[in-house]
């Protein structure tokens, strides 16, 4: 009885949805070619591997904060600062979650790279991205992030439909 009732919940909701885009009260949905889907799927794992890598970060400052250690370097993540992380003298266990951190801070540092890699290579091929690089502030990555998300400007009737895209909740006055 159940599956009945459902088919016939399907047929209503497919008329429904019949007359919403018959009379223009649903619009179409934009789908970005494979290309920038992909390029947005490389920008959005760079985003995650970011995150992963602050959080590792914090991870060990809270380490250091818990046993007091100081260090006159600018950088504890540079070279230098690592050599450092890596001597520091805490208890076994600490030592151990330390040093897997640092690992796997260098290796997400690696992936990165890799990715960085990869984008500046799309970046330089974009027309869009060069001038988005033109703007004070926009580094090539912001630009790149810019450019996959919007795809082409001129699928917005107007500015202000562009604003509403790229930061829902906002408003142009």
């Amino acid at each position: 009885m159940e599956s009945v009732q459902q088919c016939y919940n399907q047929r209503l909701d497919k008329n429904k949805n019949t007359d919403l885009l018959r009379t223009g009260l649903v619009y179409e949905s934009y789908v970005p070619t494979k290309e920038f889907r992909e390029k947005r799927s490389l920008i959005r794992y760079r985003i995650s591997l970011v995150r992963n890598r602050t959080m590792l970060k914090n991870k060990v400052h809270s380490l250091l904060d818990k046993y007091y250690c100081k260090t006159d370097l600018t950088d504890i993540f540079g070279k230098s600062g690592m050599i450092w992380l890596k001597t520091l003298d805490v208890p076994h266990i600490d030592k151990v979650i330390l040093n897997s951190t640092l690992a796997a801070i260098e290796n997400i540092n690696l992936q990165i790279y890799i990715i960085s890699k990869e984008l500046a290579g799309y970046a330089c091929d974009s027309e869009d991205v060069k001038i988005l690089l033109s703007m004070t502030g926009i580094d090539m990555f912001s630009a790149m992030l810019i450019a996959v998300e919007i795809v082409d400007v001129k699928r917005f009737s107007s500015p202000r439909k562009l604003v509403s895209y790229s930061s829902p909740g906002r408003t142009m006055n």
